[in-house]
Formats: structure tokens, sequence, C-alpha cells
């Protein structure tokens, strides 16, 4: 998990989900190289719902344990969004768990909302109704516009780095 914290109070406010593959020797492989290949055998879908599942039964223990719960962000692959049943998975995932929905977050990318604008927009009102939040992960790092996000329902936007790299130099001011 990768803490959030508030820039002011430096009070711990929520966390992403990370994958992170770990070789017997310790050492690991970094997810831009085996996400790419996941996305392109299909075997994301199971490694999405793997990690919001572990997310769901790590929130579940720490409920019990009396610690404090933070929402958790969960990447959702743009695959998902060629089958909406997914919601439904998702859906019972957190019912069965018994956490909160506002203790969970689904990111996606911006590249997701390219393909087919109006299902992915359904899709998006669909988990806004059971509870989720959406975070746009990412931006900056392919062609969207500020006025497109209009348009787009989502409740926090996550800048690339690379969007903001030059801010405080010559080319940044241009």
């Amino acid at each position: 998990y990768q803490p959030k914290y508030d820039t002011v109070s430096k009070e711990l406010v929520g966390a992403e989900a990370l994958v992170r593959w770990k070789k017997p020797d310790g050492t690991y492989i970094p997810p831009y190289k085996f996400i790419p290949t996941a996305e392109k055998n299909g075997f994301i879908i199971k490694l999405d719902k793997y990690v919001f599942n572990r997310v769901c039964q790590d929130q579940r223990r720490w409920l019990e344990e009396g610690k404090k719960v933070v929402p958790v962000s969960v990447n959702l692959s743009r695959q998902h969004l060629y089958n909406s049943e997914f919601i439904n998975d998702y859906s019972n995932m957190v019912e069965k768990s018994g956490v909160p929905i506002d203790k969970l977050e689904l990111e996606i990318t911006e590249s997701a909302m390219f393909e087919n604008q109006d299902e992915f927009l359904s899709i998006i009102d669909r988990l806004h109704g059971i509870g989720f939040r959406i975070l746009m992960d990412d931006f900056g790092t392919g062609y969207s516009s500020l006025m497109m996000l209009k348009s787009i329902p989502i409740d926090v936007m996550k800048l690339d780095k690379s969007f903001v790299d030059d801010y405080n130099n010559e080319k940044g001011e241009k």
C-alpha cells in the first residue's frame, strides 16, 4: 500500500493498492514489465479482481482490529470497461467483506475513456450509484483536454508527474 497524506495536516488520508511481483531472490519485477503482458493476454482481469478482493479482506481485518481505516484506491484496467458485468463482481466482494463502500475507490486511466464514451459514462454512473468514488489516474499522459473532463463524472483527478514537471522553469512559463 502506498500511503496518501494530507499536505497540510500530514495526516494519513488514504492509500493506493499497488501490485508488485517479487522474485524468489527477493528482487522485484517492475509493473511496467508485467502489466502490459497481463493486459494483452487478459490476465489483468483476474489480477485486478485479486487485488480488489485482497484490499476488501485487509480493510475488514483492520476494522475488526480497531485500526483506523482510510479509503484505499485500486486500479481498474480498461478491459473491465468492455464488460460491465464486473460491476456485480466488485459489488459482491464489497458486500461479502462488509467494508463500507466509502473506504474503497476505483482508479482508471485517462486512456480508458476513449473507446466508447457513452458506455464508459454508463459504467461510471453505475459505479457511482453503488457508492464508489472514481479517480482518474495519470491525467496528462494522453491527449485529454481539460474541456473534455467537464463531461466525465470523476471524483478525483490525479495528475501525472510529467504534466507538472516544467512548472517551475522557463519551459513551464510558456
